[in-house]
């Protein structure tokens, strides 16, 4: 059986490995000013259960940013390391780490030191960070005075072009690398390659969008009392459905809310007539955190 298209035809662009070992991004002017430091943070876990499960590998990269372009300069400090959970690893943990109950064996997470790096950043940033702040809050109280950022949700990624917001993918298709995804320190190293990129045709680090948005309050808009039969039109219109409050909700930006207030109303009027609109305000320091659920 013979190709019907020629090998030549198909194109090909070079993909680089994500350097194992990142000391910095980018040169730093004399000038530069309006600098912060940033914590790049990823977590491994026994489960996704942020209630219950346990840390078992802690890994963050802590960066100079320009607070005014979102330009990344110099790696200030790497950390990684593991904590013995109470309970040995179930196979799926271990098939997604790589990580042992030997390689864990012993191993303790140093959160003097932890609180005291992550004490003098201006914003904690990982991807998930739903998952990674209630993981970290559980261990340490450092984490609940700090601005966290998403790189799942404070991106517009889809504006790029990628629907997929899977930090693999978008490794690979913004920054045009791969690398050995779920430990820590690789996560992070990915992450930061990735956020250090400019917004694909235009002069803007990607970053510079994620801290704004990152300041920002957010908005819960909630379809309350509304029919079972309207489920389908809500979910179209991006509502999600909050087991805990019971009420189908869609989280926008303060912002966006201000720019498109008639615009949702009528969109949820129309998905749920029946309902009782309320709007619940998340302040930017509780974002991501599990008093969040609380507003």
């Amino acid at each position: 059986m013979s190709l019907k298209y020629e090998p030549q035809d198909i194109q090909s662009r070079i993909i680089r490995a994500v350097p194992a070992v990142i000391t910095g991004f980018y040169d730093k002017p004399d000038n530069a000013s309006s600098l912060i430091r940033v914590a790049l943070l990823d977590t491994e876990t026994t489960g996704l259960d942020t209630s219950a499960a346990e840390i078992i590998e802690l890994g963050y990269m802590i960066v100079e940013v320009s607070a005014e372009t979102g330009q990344f300069f110099d790696v200030l400090k790497r950390f990684n390391q593991l904590q013995e959970p109470s309970a040995p690893l179930s196979q799926d943990i271990i098939d997604v780490t790589g990580l042992s109950d030997a390689d864990l064996a012993g191993q303790s997470i140093d959160w003097e030191q932890v609180e005291s790096d992550l004490q003098s950043v201006s914003i904690i940033v990982a991807h998930n960070a739903g998952f990674d702040r209630k993981m970290l809050e559980r261990y340490s109280a450092v984490s609940a005075g700090k601005l966290w950022g998403c790189s799942v949700n404070d991106v517009d990624w889809k504006s790029m072009g990628s629907k997929n917001r899977s930090q693999e993918w978008l490794v690979y298709s913004i920054a045009g690398a791969y690398y050995s995804a779920h430990r820590a320190l690789d996560d992070v190293s990915a992450l930061g390659l990735l956020l250090s990129r400019k917004i694909p045709g235009t002069e803007e680090y990607i970053f510079k969008q994620l801290l704004a948005r990152a300041q920002e309050d957010l908005c819960i808009l909630k379809a309350t009392d509304s029919r079972f039969e309207e489920k389908d039109q809500l979910k179209a219109a991006g509502y999600r459905w909050n087991a805990g409050e019971r009420v189908w909700c869609k989280e926008v930006l303060a912002s966006d809310l201000e720019a498109r207030r008639d615009e949702l109303k009528s969109e949820l009027m129309i998905a749920a007539p029946s309902c009782n609109p309320r709007i619940g305000r998340v302040p930017a320091l509780h974002r991501y955190s599990v008093r969040a659920g609380s507003q």
